[in-house]
């Protein structure tokens, strides 16, 4: 062992013991433990950013299919509703006859539906939601003569809301008989 002497404050010490820094006195942290933690912290932040990106999409996706099934779910009810309790559907007249209007008289109260822009109005009054448009509508009267007939609606539902697929696009159609 090296002894060494200091000369001005007279002390002796070991060559092992004079460059030894007591743990207490070690306080701060070296730049590759900064590094370290700010890479795991960058991990984390990029898994947990992507994780509220993908649940913000999976959100929309949700919205936009909710809100066109929704709108099919309705308008269709609404129709079928009042097509079965018409006492009398005059638009469209004749069997076979095809157009965007339908008018029927259910409790005395005329009940005329049509497309106004991308709306499905009643007596003027949208039907469908803010969130969809409506295209492509049709009613046609079906049947035989002297028989029962049936109305035959066919419409297209659109999102606004976008998904990562694109628009949510439902195209329906159905008949419904009278009474």
């Amino acid at each position: 062992m090296i002894k060494i002497t200091d000369t001005f404050s007279k002390n002796t010490a070991t060559a092992s013991s004079m460059f030894h820094v007591p743990r207490s006195m070690n306080k701060g942290t070296t730049l590759i433990e900064i590094i370290i933690y700010m890479g795991i912290f960058g991990i984390i932040l990029i898994v947990l950013s992507n994780f509220f990106i993908s649940t913000i999409e999976i959100k929309r996706e949700s919205e936009a299919v909710s809100y066109t099934a929704q709108d099919v779910r309705f308008l269709l009810q609404r129709l079928t509703y009042d097509i079965k309790n018409a006492t009398s559907i005059t638009t469209p007249a004749t069997l076979g006859a095809q157009g965007s209007v339908l008018i029927a008289v259910v409790n005395g109260v005329t009940n005329t539906y049509t497309l106004t822009g991308t709306n499905l109005t009643l007596n003027g009054i949208q039907l469908n939601g803010y969130n969809t448009n409506i295209s492509n509508l049709s009613f046609q009267r079906l049947g035989n003569n002297g028989g029962k007939h049936s109305i035959k609606i066919a419409l297209t539902v659109t999102g606004k809301v976008r998904k990562a697929s694109g628009l949510e696009v439902a195209i329906v159609q159905t008949a419904v008989a009278l009474r």
